[in-house]
Formats: C-alpha cells, structure tokens, sequence
C-alpha cells in the first residue's frame, strides 16, 4: 500500500472490503488503523536493515546533500528537506531525507553525519 500512496485509513477500508469480497469474517481479522500503521512501520524497519546490510561498505564514496524547501507533509507549513545520496563506483544509495523547521549549516552537517553512522560509516 506504501507504493501506491494509500492512507492508513483508506487500507483499512480497503483490507476490510477485500475480506468480505473473499467471505471471511472482517471481524476474525485485526483490521484497524493502529495495526496498519505498525504494521507499515515494521515493515519500512525490516527493508531499511536489509539495505543497509546488503550496502558495500568498503567503496570509496562521495557523499551529496541538496537542501530544499518543500511543504510538510500535512500541507500546512513549509520545512527544509536534505535528502543525502552517496554514490561510487557501481553505486547510488539515498540515505535518507532529513527535515528541518529552521536550517543552519551546522544542523545539516549533524544531519548528515548521523544518516552516515547510521548507514556504518563512522567519520
């Protein structure tokens, strides 16, 4: 459902019409918000640790940041986003993308050392 952009909400619906399509009791199923949205976290967790064992680390990389100003997820206020790309030999990896209500160039620095220890790579 991530790939498809659906909402929490309307997974639910979704799972829950797909299961009395199929005739089963919706109520013999843990169909809710909460669960989805766990769910959905869990899994997010799961493929994040499967990149990040499968990454070669021992390439020679060359890390890249590129701040922008996009509207926060709600739609309501605008935030700085730094996504962080590293790239090599054979290899582009995004490491992840960072919000900022208010940016400096230490905060980006601090964002962009953490995404690299996360990722292993300790400078």
């Amino acid at each position: 459902m991530d790939r498809t952009k659906l909402s929490d909400r309307k997974t639910t619906v979704m799972l829950a019409a797909t299961t009395r399509s199929l005739g089963n009791d919706v109520n013999d199923y843990s169909i809710n918000i909460l669960s989805i949205r766990r769910e959905r976290h869990k899994l997010r967790q799961d493929i994040s640790q499967q990149l990040k064992s499968k990454f070669n680390q021992n390439t020679p990389l060359i890390v890249h940041w590129y701040g922008k100003r996009l509207k926060y997820l709600t739609g309501k206020e605008l935030v700085d986003r730094l996504p962080v790309i590293v790239s090599g030999f054979d290899t582009n990896q995004l490491l992840g993308v960072s919000n900022f209500i208010s940016s400096t160039g230490e905060a980006y620095a601090t964002a962009v050392n953490q995404l690299l220890e996360d990722w292993g790579y300790n400078i």
